[in-house]
């Protein structure tokens, strides 16, 4: 590949560049210079033009001054790098990602994992759509990475369609449910843990429903989300007082809290219910990542 991206760091391996149509080599013809000045604008313009994503390869130059060591296809979401240079800390989890090839078209995508055994950097990419084919490609770098100014680690991707959000991304949801037909055996006046959930560092905001169901009667219901099990909460909680009797059911709404933690944490959707005969609990609880 030619232009900046085969532009050495180390001034002296730059010679020559660009497949050889720059050359700055010791003792170059005069008639070189005015060529060499010509293509180096070109590239810098190139560049500019496609500003966002940059081919980084190893970012290292080849012998021919051409990129070293370009991506390799190993399937339809994997391409390595080879050149014994670990780039893990370039190709970063949740980095983005271009891919152009004949038959594979243009396609985008994030980085999930990224790893290196010598001599080789292996990628793994989730593409927004499409995948790549068994052919030479040309794989880009979102010229913002996911660490570091100005953006965090968890980045902001819109959509036009009924898909899900990514895990780390905003809008990520994660959700428990138990039905009524598999309802947890309640005892009266005790909490009780129905359903739980495990959530990632990150800003949240946590909801769901609790249903009670009685045989005979239900004098109050107390349900919330709690960082503890078989533990009720406290502002967050729903409580129901209204005596009620016969065979009955009470599905309150839990109130949204917003739940702000450091490192992954288990949410625990959990009732109380004061009741007479028998008593199962049921529900479903909710995050879904604000920041």
């Amino acid at each position: 590949m030619t232009g900046i991206d085969s532009w050495a760091t180390v001034a002296a391996t730059n010679a020559t560049a660009d497949g050889g149509s720059i050359n700055w080599a010791e003792g170059q013809a005069p008639s070189t210079v005015n060529n060499t000045a010509r293509q180096m604008l070109a590239d810098i313009r190139s560049q500019t033009n496609d500003a966002m994503w940059f081919q980084y390869g190893t970012g290292t130059q080849g012998a021919s001054g051409n990129l070293a060591t370009p991506t390799v296809y190993s399937s339809g979401t994997i391409f390595t790098i080879g050149g014994s240079v670990d780039v893990t800390t370039v190709y970063t989890v949740g980095r983005r990602v271009r891919a152009v090839g004949s038959s594979t078209g243009t396609i985008y995508g994030s980085i999930s994992a990224s790893s290196y055994s010598a001599p080789t950097t292996t990628v793994t990419v989730v593409w927004d759509s499409g995948s790549l084919s068994n052919e030479t490609i040309v794989v880009s770098l979102a010229q913002v990475p996911t660490t570091g100014v100005p953006v965090p680690s968890a980045s902001v991707k819109g959509t036009k369609t009924n898909d899900s959000a990514a895990a780390g991304t905003v809008g990520e949801v994660i959700s428990s449910t138990v039905t009524s037909g598999a309802g947890v055996s309640l005892v009266s006046g005790t909490a009780k843990t129905i359903t739980s959930i495990s959530l990632t560092a990150g800003d949240w905001d946590v909801y769901g429903m609790f249903g009670a169901f009685s045989n005979t009667s239900i004098a109050s219901v107390i349900a919330g989300t709690s960082l503890t099990t078989n533990t009720t909460g406290a502002e967050d909680e729903t409580i129901y007082a209204a005596p009620i009797s016969g065979n009955q059911t009470l599905q309150p709404v839990i109130p949204t809290i917003g739940v702000s933690i450091a490192s992954t944490t288990t949410i625990y959707l959990v009732g109380r219910v004061a009741f007479t005969g028998t008593c199962v609990g049921y529900g479903r609880i909710t995050g879904r990542r604000a920041r």
